[in-house]
């Protein structure tokens, strides 16, 4: 895939990184005469799981016909990734015409003695004033790091607010503690609308309640023990929830995304479906809505690329989302022999994380992610000190990918993990390859 030219405003953002806070973001759409304020939004926010959730949530209020943005992030290779519309990227000429409105917007703000804002809130913007403009029912908005103080907690009156799994990460903006972080998610909810919640641990839920009594917010979320697995494989798993009073609540629906962690993910989708039900909002049948989950295909969560060797790809770069992972290797994978492809930022939990995924394979190869917090590869070697496993290094992505083929045979498996970062260019490799050489997988 060609990569896209960088417009001259977003080249010129990048320069800012990561600034957390509201002001400067409130400044842009307010020169867009805030186009936020005529969207219908889910609000969605937490650590692990939330484009899985709002893709979920796409899928079923599409399948009901109605019509949907999606806002999520980062993106694998074009930025337009970012804002879908009924599944469709955003149209390139919109998205360079909006550009040069933005353009002009920023320049009003510099003149004012405002800052410049960061790529990210750019994108946040561009997002608002496309779906305004467009005949957009319901726009689902996730959430990019934290969530008090991200740019897209611009928003004052979602119809809903959904929290995914709190874990440990972004640890030096967003505290230590899984309180402190649950803190930053909690900051989405607003006061009088609804809560919708992924299972959490206790120390991060009493947080989220503490939020949710002080803002007047109804909170809404289940216990793993309302969810009943009835079947799980690579290519699907059939589930039930028990939600009494949900149309169809307790009946079989299934996914195509595997690991018991999607199951919850597309529970916690269904809860926030059954909330906007009780608000009298976006009634659906339960055939659609079944419908509407199995048609979910997410990329980069235990994706999966090609069989000879079976190839998946996982976003997972925590490790919270890696004891996820395990479990789905411990599920479905045992038997096979696996190469690792690791690529990993500086600011993570890089013990922790291969003390929970290094056990499980047989050898890894290291490279560097596309992002200037990538920790290098030799530097990632002598955090493996000490496990008993065949090591490689390869800074090059691409050269990776192709060294993972190599050495790894048909009957065995590749698993690229450790930033979407890296993930993404590992992807855009193994689908050529397995393109020119095998059948597409079912599950792809």
């Amino acid at each position: 895939m060609k990569t896209p030219k960088i417009h001259p405003l977003i080249a010129r953002a990048k320069e800012y990184g990561s600034i957390p806070g509201l002001d400067t973001v409130k400044a842009l759409l307010e020169e867009l005469d805030n186009p936020q304020e005529k969207l219908q939004i889910i609000h969605v926010a937490g650590t692990n799981g939330k484009g899985s959730i709002a893709s979920f949530l796409e899928g079923m209020l599409m399948e009901n016909h109605y019509q949907v943005g999606l806002f999520t992030s980062p993106y694998f290779h074009d930025p337009r990734e970012m804002i879908r519309f009924n599944r469709e990227l955003i149209p390139q000429k919109d998205f360079e015409k909006i550009l040069e409105t933005l353009a002009i917007a920023v320049e009003k703000m510099l003149i004012k003695g405002k800052s410049h804002p960061t790529e990210f809130e750019i994108y946040v913007a561009l997002a608002f004033y496309y779906f305004s403009r467009i005949s957009t029912d319901l726009l689902i908005l996730e959430a990019g790091l934290g969530g008090r103080e991200d740019a897209t907690n611009v928003i004052d009156n979602p119809i809903l607010s959904v929290i995914t799994q709190i874990g440990l990460d972004h640890t030096e903006l967003l505290g230590n503690t899984l309180e402190e972080i649950a803190y930053h998610k909690g900051g989405i909810i607003k006061t009088r609308v609804p809560v919708v919640l992924f299972p959490q641990e206790p120390r991060a839920r009493r947080v989220l309640e503490s939020i949710a009594r002080k803002s007047n917010s109804p909170l809404y979320s289940f216990e793993p023990n309302q969810v009943t697995i009835h079947s799980s494989s690579l290519e699907e798993q059939c589930f039930s929830v028990d939600f009494t009073s949900f149309p169809g609540g307790c009946s079989r629906t299934k996914i195509r995304l595997p690991g018991k962690h999607q199951v919850f993910n597309g529970a916690t989708a269904l809860l926030a479906l059954y909330v906007l039900q009780k608000q009298g909002l976006f009634p659906m049948t339960f055939d659609s809505i079944a419908q509407g989950l199995f048609a979910v295909q997410w990329p980069g969560r235990f994706e999966v690329l090609g069989r000879e060797p079976l190839t998946i790809v996982d976003g997972a770069h925590n490790l919270a989302a890696a004891k996820a992972l395990t479990g789905t290797l411990d599920q479905h994978c045992r038997q096979y022999s696996i190469t690792l492809i690791l690529g990993m930022l500086e600011d993570k939990d890089v013990e922790g994380f291969l003390s929970e995924i290094i056990p499980y394979v047989d050898r890894v190869i290291l490279t560097k992610p596309l992002n200037p917090r990538a920790m290098p590869p030799q530097q990632l070697k002598e955090q493996l000190q000490g496990y008993a496993v065949d090591t490689f290094l390869e800074p090059s992505i691409s050269k990776a990918s192709f060294k993972a083929l190599s050495i790894t045979d048909p009957s065995g498996m590749i698993l690229g993990v450790g930033s979407l970062y890296m993930i993404g260019e590992a992807r855009k490799v193994f689908l050529k390859y397995f393109r020119a050489h095998q059948p597409s997988p079912k599950q792809s």
